[in-house]
């Protein structure tokens, strides 16, 4: 076991347990991987999200910090949103991008770098970025994006939703982004974004994978995906399950589809669904499967649960956006298909070909051992430069 090289505290506004949304994941593994690295790692979480406290304490111990949290009044911007509504503005949908800030949060933090002296802070997304006014300038402060959150709104608009969750106007991302030292995006595209919005410096640092061989799969499932509630999940697994796996039950009528995460609450069920709850065992749940899916329509950010199966050497058949980022694997480490007649196809060929799973078995571990690797360089020069 190596030395601590850096004190560094990850502060999230997202818990990493339960562990199989796929923001929780990227949070946690960034933590296993500075832990790998030798570094002395403390995980602070406000629950903006919501999160298995104790689960956390039981990854993290000591390490784990619970951060007072109590969202802000909501009154003004009510207010501020029926206006914009009246006048028909789309601008409604966006916000302040502290509008989630607490300031007793900064408080706690304060008091949490008086304690322990960080080397570095990473703050989890844009509208946390306010954590950074807690540490003095010798902390190196580092922005986890995960997405970009300019205009957000428009891409539910686009996909005939209704907004969820957050955003914010360019200049306000900006704002966040020149809090930091330096910002992590989670692929180019992203990446490019923020350089035109800001001149803080930008790294590319993908999803850490967690490279693991997995016994031979068992026989209760044949496809599986994993997910949370949010609205494009289900709005993606109702295609899936009304328009692809329509077509596959036709020539595999038996068809055994595994589902695990939050999403199994919200998701309306198929006779060949086998719902699982959350899981907090992701090797042992994709062990049980021959085949991941991933049919995400539209969204933002890399999809982790597509990165995540391949570190798992599993299978995968995702569609375009679900593959957004990695392009370079497309065919070759997973397949990729978009319209439900040729999904149903590729899933098919699959389920038939045990040749063909472990070809693309190897392929998808190959590929994540790199994806690790050139993640691992740039979130190095990140902490150093």
């Amino acid at each position: 076991m190596h030395d601590p090289k850096l004190k560094i505290l990850v502060a999230s506004p997202t818990p990493t347990h339960p562990i199989s949304r796929g923001n929780s994941a990227r949070i946690y593994r960034l933590v296993c991987e500075l832990n790998s690295a030798g570094h002395e790692v403390h995980f602070a979480h406000a629950a903006v999200e919501a999160g298995d406290d104790d689960a956390m304490a039981a990854a993290w111990g000591d390490r784990y910090h619970r951060l007072p949290y109590q969202r802000p009044s909501q009154s003004v911007r009510r207010f501020v949103s029926k206006v914009q509504r009246a006048f028909r503005l789309n601008a409604q949908y966006n916000r302040s991008v502290d509008a989630l800030w607490d300031p007793a949060t900064e408080a706690a933090l304060r008091d949490l770098h008086e304690a322990h002296q960080f080397d570095a802070v990473i703050v989890e997304y844009v509208f946390f970025s306010k954590a950074f006014d807690a540490f003095p300038a010798s902390v190196r402060k580092i922005l986890d994006t995960h997405d970009v959150f300019t205009d957000r709104y428009q891409l539910y608009l686009d996909n005939n939703a209704r907004p969820q969750w957050f955003s914010t106007s360019a200049r306000q991302e900006a704002l966040a982004l020149d809090r930091a030292d330096v910002a992590l995006a989670i692929q180019e595209n992203e990446a490019e974004h923020f350089r035109k919005i800001s001149d803080t410096p930008v790294q590319v640092v993908g999803h850490f994978v967690e490279i693991c061989q997995l016994d031979s799969p068992g026989d209760d499932l044949d496809l599986l995906y994993i997910g949370g509630n949010n609205p494009i999940n289900m709005q993606s697994m109702d295609w899936f399950r009304d328009e692809v796996l329509h077509a596959v039950k036709r020539a595999h009528p038996d068809v055994r589809v595994g589902v695990a995460g939050s999403i199994c609450d919200v998701l309306k069920s198929d006779p060949n669904m086998i719902f699982l709850g959350e899981t907090q065992d992701l090797p042992a749940t994709y062990a049980r499967t021959r085949i991941a899916i991933n049919p995400m329509l539209y969204g933002t950010g890399l999809k982790i649960k597509t990165v995540e199966a391949l570190g798992f050497g599993k299978p995968l058949v995702t569609t375009s956006c679900g593959a957004e980022g990695m392009d370079d694997g497309c065919g070759t480490a997973f397949l990729v298909a978009d319209e439900p007649a040729q999904m149903a196809d590729q899933l098919m060929r699959v389920l038939d070909d045990a040749d063909l799973r472990e070809e693309l078995s190897a392929s998808a571990t190959a590929y994540a051992e790199q994806w690790n690797a050139i993640a691992l360089k740039n979130l190095t020069e990140a902490l150093t430069a």
